[in-house]
């Protein structure tokens, strides 16, 4: 995978940029902002992003659907967090990421689909790096109230495209290889449900409680 990074200051949203220009611009293409003013989540829910965090959004063209491109994202986006701490990281179910109870980051996997055949992946990927002033009614903490070294945004990116890389390049040739690696590095990790839903282990999410 050859990565073509565009950055920029302040965005009103990598995934919106992306996604209007994914049909001409190559596969591998990645928009990185330093700020976001309309960054959003799963189901439109705004993302609060400041100057201080990594806001990323990369293109995937793979030749079939990939229902396993979430858990590829939260994987790689944790195993490159967990370089940074020794804090414990957890999974909120369906893709945020957090530590002692607050939401440490977030990915999303926006498709679009023509019949059984994807003509793209726009693949978000939001860090909270630096702390903030985040609104109350947000439950956040950044990686530098984790790692008091902190992590420099131009440090953690190539990793978590290597790290994506290696994951996505599993998905697309042994798709249950790449499963085997997940359970291998997550599997016994709890999952923390959604609202009233329960936690379960992560081997079991992936595999639809059918473990």
């Amino acid at each position: 995978m050859n990565w073509h990074i565009h950055s920029f200051a302040t965005l009103p949203s990598t995934q919106e940029w992306l996604r209007l220009r994914a049909t001409e611009l190559p596969e591998g293409s990645v928009v990185v902002a330093e700020s976001q003013s309309a960054g959003h989540g799963r189901l439109g829910r705004p993302w609060f992003s400041p100057p201080g965090g990594l806001y990323v959004s990369l293109l995937l063209k793979p030749v079939k659907l990939l229902p396993d491109l979430p858990f590829l994202l939260v994987w790689a986006t944790l195993m490159v967090l967990e370089r940074y701490t020794d804090f414990p990281l957890d999974i909120k179910r369906p893709n945020d990421i957090y530590s002692q109870g607050r939401k440490l980051a977030g990915v999303l996997a926006d498709a679009r689909v023509e019949g059984e055949h994807p003509q793209y992946y726009v693949c978000g990927i939001g860090i909270n790096l630096n702390p903030v002033a985040f609104p109350e009614e947000i439950p956040a903490v950044a990686l530098r109230q984790l790692a008091p070294a902190g992590a420099d945004p131009a440090d953690l990116l190539p990793k978590l495209l290597q790290q994506l890389q290696d994951g996505y390049t599993l998905l697309t040739t042994r798709a249950e290889s790449f499963r085997d690696r997940f359970v291998s590095d997550l599997g016994e990790r709890w999952v923390l449900g959604a609202a009233s839903e329960q936690s379960m282990r992560a081997k079991e999410w992936l595999y639809g409680n059918q473990y």
